[in-house]
């Protein structure tokens, strides 16, 4: 589906030669053709607005085909800095928030020999996936590809990074941190 003509990135053209397009109907079950496909150039443009709902095929001298983001928000984590994170030898880059919610999309990285204390999130439950790294918690050491899961005020821990750790790690509600009494 395709919407409005406004904003997005234009690809160059797969070919010089593009054959004019007709304008398609709109897409909404009353469309008086048949899916739309890419033009034969190759001419793409992704856009954001969701206004106006027509489909578009055109050639690569006018405007190009338009296509919808896929996602709302795409983060690229090259361009994040790391920040401090809540103990020693842990850093954190936030990829996204939830203004709603307060949950956070993390990247968190462990250096070896961090040692993270028995804690609780008392206001969010916590799924963690390991990229990269060695990391043991209650006596076993798990790698890239395993996740925990840690609900909401439940206590979990002490873990330990037995190298560099980088996991994505997703809260639902605020990031906040209670030592284990």
């Amino acid at each position: 589906m395709v919407f409005g003509n406004t904003g997005g990135t234009a690809h160059k053209p797969a070919s010089a030669k593009c054959n004019k397009m007709k304008r398609w109907g709109s897409f909404n079950g009353k469309s008086r053709n048949t899916a739309p496909t890419l033009p034969a150039c190759g001419f793409v443009r992704q856009d954001s607005s969701l206004t106006n709902q027509r489909i578009w095929r055109l050639d690569h001298a006018a405007r190009p085909f338009i296509l919808p983001r896929m996602f709302p928000v795409t983060i690229n984590e090259a361009q994040l800095d790391w920040q401090a994170g809540p103990y020693d030898g842990v850093q954190l880059k936030i990829l996204n928030r939830d203004e709603a919610t307060g949950g956070v999309t993390v990247l968190r990285k462990f250096e070896k020999g961090t040692i993270v204390p028995a804690h609780i999130h008392p206001k969010a439950n916590e799924t963690a996936y390991i990229l990269e790294g060695q990391w043991e918690e209650s006596g076993t050491t798990y790698s890239p590809g395993t996740l925990f899961y840690a609900p909401q005020g439940e206590p979990h821990g002490p873990h330990t990074a037995r190298t560099d750790v980088i996991s994505l790690t997703i809260f639902d509600g605020p990031l906040t941190v209670k030592p284990v009494e």
